[in-house]
């Protein structure tokens, strides 16, 4: 029943995030209670480097969970800025070229996401641009209403 649930609420672009932030709180979730329980055992028997591998398993799981979700994010983001006409930072072109500040390769998708500091500002720049331009909307409907 879920499934086809699912499926249908998959379709609708606004129920699609919500439906993908349930799954992956769940997915958060049964990660959490696997491997905290691991991590506090390995702890309390002094096995340092058994704690810290499976930290370190625990927190790539995560990031399979996390990054095609930044990765959307981005990729919305930059759609919104360049529709508002902002300037975007280009691509990287190539997998060796990940000197850029402004994306970072994702790893498990194979795609380019924003590196954090430039989605905020980029994130801000957008805000300014709808602000401008809901302020040229408003004036003009002010105007044919008065």
């Amino acid at each position: 029943m879920w499934k086809w649930i699912r499926k249908q609420l998959l379709k609708i672009p606004i129920l699609r995030d919500w439906v993908v932030s349930i799954e992956d709180s769940r997915a958060h979730r049964k990660l959490r209670k696997e491997y905290v329980p691991q991590i506090e055992k390995a702890r309390r028997e002094k096995r340092d480097l058994d704690a810290q591998n499976l930290y370190a398993e625990w927190h790539h799981y995560q990031n399979q969970i996390d990054e095609p979700n930044y990765v959307t994010a981005s990729d919305r983001l930059v759609t919104k800025a360049r529709r508002l006409h902002v300037l975007v930072p280009d691509k990287p072109t190539r997998y060796d070229e990940t000197k850029t500040d402004d994306w970072w390769f994702a790893d498990t998708t194979g795609d380019w996401a924003l590196r954090h500091p430039t989605y905020e500002r980029l994130q801000r720049e957008v805000q300014d641009g709808q602000r401008a331009a809901n302020d040229e909307w408003r004036k003009w409907a002010t105007l044919l209403l008065q």
